[in-house]
Parts: structure tokens; sequence; C-alpha cells
């Protein structure tokens, strides 16, 4: 009786906008502990905090993290730049929307402030800010990203677990992530867009 009220008071909370959405930070990282420890330090020190935190990581030893708090997943190395640990995370997300970052980007601190702003007032399914690469002329300062191939990358959208479920990632190759949007646009994917520049990708 006591679950069946826990449900219900869940179920109301949501009906009456009380709800607040849970987001997941999954850390993808390939033998690089110095660029993963400073992302670990971004995604717990953001204003607004993530719900869940965990490693999914290759060409570590455990020794090598027991600095970490976080629960960490060991994956073998597939060359794939880290998109079979990406497309693991996303089928292990309990949250309503997951990040996949990658251990070599910086965030800005109020990141998932803005991102979950957004996502509340709108509910989309995949929620995305512009960005920076270094790559870039310094004629344009940030990309403005679109949710089409080529214009987006993983690090840049929340990503809500439900359209995982519709739309598994199941790409490997190294625009994976792009290749991954265009198939959930064509499916109903609702998307919507935080226009400012609140990750930097490189």
């Amino acid at each position: 009786a006591l679950l069946c009220s826990l449900h219900q008071m869940d179920f109301n909370n949501k009906n009456q906008g009380n709800y607040m959405l849970t987001v997941t930070a999954a850390i993808v990282s390939h033998e690089r502990p110095k660029k993963l420890k400073n992302m670990v330090y971004q995604i717990e020190n953001q204003t607004e905090p993530f719900d869940v935190i965990k490693l999914y990581v290759s060409g570590y030893e455990p020794e090598e993290l027991s600095w970490c708090k976080y629960p960490v997943s060991f994956q073998p190395d597939r060359r794939d730049w880290g998109h079979e640990k990406r497309s693991i995370a996303m089928n292990e997300c309990t949250t309503d929307y997951i990040l996949c970052a990658s251990d070599d980007d910086i965030y800005l601190y109020h990141f998932l402030q803005k991102m979950k702003e957004k996502a509340e007032e709108t509910k989309a399914d995949i929620i995305y800010c512009n960005f920076r690469t270094q790559g870039r002329a310094n004629s344009q300062p940030y990309i403005d990203a679109q949710p089409i191939y080529r214009s987006i990358t993983n690090g840049c959208m929340l990503v809500k677990s439900d359209l995982i479920k519709r739309v598994p990632y199941t790409y490997r190759e190294y625009a994976a992530d792009g290749r991954w949007v265009d198939e959930a646009i064509k499916a109903g994917a609702t998307t919507a867009k935080v226009d400012e520049c609140l990750f930097f990708h490189y």
C-alpha cells in the first residue's frame, strides 16, 4: 500500500508540474587520467547538480581510479571513439535525461542549469546548445548548433531516456552522434535549443 501511495504521489507531482526532471552524467574516457579527473570536477561542481554520475572507461586499471567516489563501468576499447561506451550508458540510464560527456571537453558551470530549465519548459526529446570547437576559425566564435548531422555533438545535448528506447544508439563511426540525431528526428523526436554557447568541444 505504501509503495502504491508513493507511485501515486509521483504521478500527481508530474501532472501538477511539481516534478523535477532528473539527469544522468555519463563520463566517457580512454587512458586520459588527468582529463578524466578534470571532467569529473566540472560535472560535480555544476550550479545545478546531476542526479546520477557514472564513468564509462577503457584502458584503466581499477586502482588508477581509486580516487573516484562514483560508479565506474570498465569496458574494452573498441577504437570507436567511445560510442559503444555511450550506447551502454544510454541503455542503462534510469533518469529522465542523460548527458554523455567526453573527458577532454569543457563545460561552463551553469551548463546543466540552463539545459534543465529548457527541458522542464519544453519536455523535448533532445535539448541542445551552441558550442565551440578547437578547429573553428576565430571569425566564428562558436558553432550555431542544429539538430542535424555535422552540426551537433554528444556533449552539447541532453537526451531523453524514453527516446533512446525508441531509437537505440547503434552507430559507431566518428560522427555517430550526428547520424543518430538524424535518425531520431526522422522518427519524430522533438528538440529544443538553449541559444547560448555552454560547451567547448576538443
